[in-house]
């Protein structure tokens, strides 16, 4: 980069005036030795920006500047002190959100809003310089950049994303020149076990299912999974049992991870593998409680709706009850808490794969009726439902149900899931080019996410967020190597949702389901090993990771249905038992699918079927 001191404070660069999509800038001029140099940054990445170069003010500087940003496909502000008491920023940013641009603040300095101001963007998507290393500031900044705004000769979005890229070589042992790359959230099992990675099964230092890979590029974590002989990074060992090897230092007793850093070495037995990740520090802090709670959300961020209660918050999302102001209905709307480091383009795909829910119409299933982003928060409303989840119902039942009270909860959520697996869905994308597909995969259906709601002297269930948590880790807003930000209810996912994380069939739903109706019957998981493990997290004070529930997956196969209650009917059980079965596949994701598919039910609607024959005649009579 050109060096700022030797050219005064005059405009780095002549402001984009072309027609193409382009970031507006705000700031204060106080600031241009600061922002200056930020600005050129992003015109050398390619990004198209326009910024006041120094127009004096007149007659024709608001219509100037109205113009400039009413078309900008970014309204992005440099907040410092002195932008925060700038008449003309405060404007900028007004009209901004006034005209729905899409916006991002960047805190070049600690700054204490207005009352005002901090009401309008205090929620809103921001980036704290002043809080981060310098290299993981500028992947947050690049990475939030619209697509759209870059100009051919700069950095592609391929580009952008193989900057994000982790490999991992296998530089010694038996799988010695495989190397893999990851560009997106995955999981990578290392172990003896036919579907591991990398399977090794000629090193008997080597355990069945040894560690586990969590990927978020940029950031990757490895956890022993309880193995005999540990995973030793660079000369730490972490995990295993007995005396640490010569030269290697024993992690202390319960450090059983590691956040990898670039060029780091792993170590099992004979085989050996290399870590390449981009420098961009280490993880960010957690956003401070202001930017993001769901209490500081003014009602009148999303337009077309008024929030009126929150009702839940996690580390991903926070839901609340809203109001549709031109219909007067209640909704169940919910925000993402942060964009930040999510790219224009992943929020878009984002909401392409939300809108196509929209399709989903029918009696068991919780209908999506929109979908959006408004000054920066991206949000999905639903239908407003008065009831109660199916986790909290069991709970007030005494953890299970008799057969004759859920036989028709079960059928019902069944049949929703065949829905959903069947409907053709059609959709318009950003462009408002129309596409389809056909059937749409839950990947985390749990007690929690079927819905009671009362219809008289009967319970109707509806099964909820359809599609949501994969669009979530595949937009990138979730990040899987940090244990509080794991979407989903890991306790009812089948071995492969793990092991082929990014693997998306029905049969792995047919294996969810069965383990809810397993749950309602009989009161207990599917697998023995997950209560011991919720208890040891609480214990150390730490939520429950994807290596945890695999350490348990790993180890412990799925209890037959009749081995907990021999009362329940023998044809149940065997439907049941057949849609929870694993194996242990090798191969390719379309090899992986279709033995799936032949050892469960191919999806929610073969499910259906089965279960029909048998519930129905413990179904009531209407």
């Amino acid at each position: 980069m050109r060096n700022m001191s030797e050219r005064s404070l005059s405009p780095p660069f002549e402001a984009y005036k072309g027609q193409g999509p382009y970031v507006f800038v705000s700031y204060a001029h106080k600031d241009k030795a600061l922002v200056y140099p930020e600005i050129l940054r992003l015109h050398e990445a390619g990004c198209r920006t326009w910024y006041d170069e120094g127009i004096e003010p007149g007659k024709d500087f608001s219509e100037r500047i109205g113009v400039a940003l009413q078309h900008c496909a970014l309204f992005l502000v440099f907040i410092t002190p002195n932008a925060a008491t700038s008449t003309f920023v405060r404007d900028e940013i007004y009209f901004a959100l006034d005209q729905k641009r899409a916006f991002l603040a960047v805190y070049l300095l600690p700054t204490s809003l207005p009352t005002g101001l901090r009401l309008r963007i205090g929620a809103l998507q921001a980036i704290l310089k002043h809080e981060l290393p310098e290299t993981e500031y500028r992947r947050k900044l690049l990475a939030a950049l619209p697509t759209e705004a870059r100009e051919a000769a700069g950095p592609s979005p391929a580009a952008t994303t193989s900057a994000l890229r982790i490999e991992l070589k296998v530089i010694e042992g038996a799988a010695a020149g495989r190397t893999f790359a990851f560009e997106e959230a995955d999981c990578f099992l290392f172990g003896r076990a036919p579907d591991a990675r990398v399977s090794i099964t000629s090193d008997p230092a080597v355990s069945r299912n040894h560690f586990l890979l969590l990927i978020a590029p940029p950031h990757c974590k490895v956890q022993d999974l309880g193995s005999t002989n540990g995973t030793i990074v660079n000369s730490v060992r972490y995990g295993g049992k007995g005396g640490a090897p010569e030269g290697v230092t024993q992690a202390p007793e319960g450090v059983r991870e590691s956040l990898l850093r670039n060029a780091d070495v792993i170590t099992v037995g004979r085989t050996r593998m290399k870590v390449s990740i981009p420098d961009f520090g280490p993880p960010a802090p957690s956003p401070p409680p202001a930017s993001n709670a769901p209490a500081d959300l003014p009602s009148e961020t999303i337009p077309g709706y008024r929030l009126e209660q929150e009702l839940e918050r996690t580390g991903v999302s926070a839901s609340f009850r809203a109001v549709h102001l031109l219909t007067r209905r209640p909704v169940l709307l919910r925000a993402i808490l942060s964009t930040v480091g999510v790219s224009a383009g992943a929020r878009s795909a984002f909401q392409r794969d939300i809108e196509l829910t929209r399709g989903l119409k029918h009696r068991h299933v919780r209908r999506v009726l929109d979908c959006g982003e408004a000054a920066g928060v991206v949000y999905v409303a639903s239908e407003w439902c008065e009831g109660v989840d199916l986790e909290t119902f069991l709970a007030q039942r005494g953890g299970r149900l008799p057969l004759a009270e859920a036989a028709p909860l079960l059928l019902a959520a069944a049949e929703g899931l065949a829905h959903a697996h069947t409907a053709e869905l059609k959709a318009l994308d950003a462009a408002g080019k129309p596409f389809s597909r056909k059937g749409v995969v839950h990947r985390d259906l749990s007690p929690r996410s079927i819905l009671l709601v009362r219809d008289g002297d009967h319970l109707v269930p509806k099964v909820c967020d359809f599609g949501l948590c994969r669009s979530l880790q595949a937009a990138g807003y979730t990040n899987i190597t940090q244990d509080q930000q794991v979407v989903g209810a890991p306790a009812y996912w089948p071995r492969e949702q793990i092991t082929h994380y990014r693997l998306l069939v029905p049969a792995s739903d047919v294996f969810s389901m069965a383990a809810i109706g397993y749950r309602i019957l009989t009161g207990a998981y599917v697998r023995d090993g997950f209560e011991s493990m919720f208890r040891a997290c609480e214990a150390a004070n730490r939520a429950p990771g994807i290596a945890d529930y695999m350490e348990v997956i790993g180890s412990h196969k799925v209890v037959p249905l009749l081995a907990r209650d021999r009362r329940l009917p023998q044809a149940l059980a065997a439907v049941l038992d057949r849609a929870l079965q694993e194996k242990e596949e090798q191969g390719d994701d379309s090899r992986v699918r279709t033995a799936l598919a032949n050892l469960r039910y191919p999806d929610g609607a073969a499910l259906h079927a089965a279960l029909a024959g048998i519930l129905r005649p413990f179904l009531p009579q209407r």
